[in-house]
């Protein structure tokens, strides 16, 4: 298990805006970003949150419908029986 410590940088105040624009638009945190960033940097595979979201999309289009409601029902029916 890896050992995580804090790092405070200083950011000019139109690139922190930019940088929360942009967390904001891709619907995650801003601290993924500046990890994405310097994992990038630093040369090291980064996980982007925007892709797993993508891949979750896809994902779910593959799945069949299914109703919530019916499943817990036929749970609860079998536990019955």
């Amino acid at each position: 298990m890896s050992q995580h410590r804090t790092l405070t940088l200083d950011l000019a105040e139109p690139d922190l805006a930019r940088l929360e624009a942009e967390a904001k638009r891709a619907g995650v945190p801003t601290e993924a970003l500046h990890r994405t960033a310097i994992q990038r940097l630093l040369g090291r595979a980064a996980h982007d949150p925007r892709q797993a979201l993508e891949a979750l999309r896809r994902l779910r289009e593959t799945l069949p419908e299914a109703d919530a409601v019916e499943i817990v029902q036929k749970g609860r029916s079998a536990l019955d029986t």
